[in-house]
């Protein structure tokens, strides 16, 4: 269970500058999902670079560092609220990287080892950490393979997560060279205990020539909801934007 917040803009700037008034709404929800954070940005050769800290971003000295220095064009962050038993550890903090893509999930899901049969040997043996977060984004790059696109990828993965591995939610948020891609794909019916009605609601939109979009509890304006099943594909260059079903 974490917190998700990306954008894309016109011109580099920082996450405080992407937040604005906001950042202190993402940085407070820290001392809840508190069990490290990370973020992905993209760089002017087109290479994405990822900051990963397994401290609170609330007491953590990079994640000031980074929020306030780093500037690009597209970038996403990550809190942790680590599910399960899964070790706090650097290998177990999102976003997740190969060499074309930067991924962050918030949810959870049972049964993550029997995805291993179907993820490409290749990227198995790339697998760094124990999470199912991990597992999701090796089976997620295996379909894009087949698929062609990750929109495609998508409308495989689903039916397939449903029977094998019960989940409350596939959100995520994904970083390439030539777009950002947003996923709202959750389970009502498999809300955590204690968690308010809308805590797996992603928001987006376009102010001021900044994209931007959000997990609930991020920024105080409402934005417009993403619809559950559906992907956000904004492009890098131009902004311009798609929303697809994926279900």
């Amino acid at each position: 269970m974490c917190r998700l917040f990306s954008w894309v803009s016109d011109s580099p700037i920082s996450t405080a500058q992407a937040l604005g008034t906001d950042l202190p709404l993402l940085t407070d929800l820290s001392s809840i999902h508190k069990d490290g954070w990370g973020g992905a940005f993209l760089n002017s050769d087109q290479t994405i670079s990822l900051e990963k800290d397994t401290a609170p971003a609330f007491e953590s000295d990079l994640y000031k560092k980074v929020i306030d220095e780093f500037v690009t064009t597209c970038g996403m962050v990550h809190l942790r609220w680590a599910t399960g038993n899964y070790q706090v550890c650097e290998e177990n903090t999102h976003p997740f990287m190969n060499q074309s893509m930067a991924f962050e999930h918030n949810g959870g899901f049972e049964n993550a080892t029997e995805l291993e049969s179907l993820i490409d040997k290749d990227l198995l043996s790339s697998k760094q950490g124990e999470t199912d977060s991990e597992w999701y984004f090796l089976y997620l790059q295996t379909l894009i393979r087949s698929e062609g696109s990750i929109e495609s990828a998508y409308r495989k993965l689903i039916p397939v997560m449903q029977e094998l591995c019960p989940y409350s939610s596939l959100n995520s948020m994904i970083v390439t060279p030539d777009y950002l891609y947003v996923i709202s794909a959750h389970n009502p019916e498999r809300l955590p205990n204690g968690m308010e009605h809308d805590y797996y609601h992603l928001s987006w939109d376009q102010v001021s020539g900044v994209t931007s979009a959000w997990s609930s509890g991020v920024r105080n304006r409402t934005g417009k909801p993403l619809a559950n099943y559906h992907v956000l594909r904004v492009s890098n260059a131009t902004q311009e934007y798609t929303i697809t079903p994926i279900l």
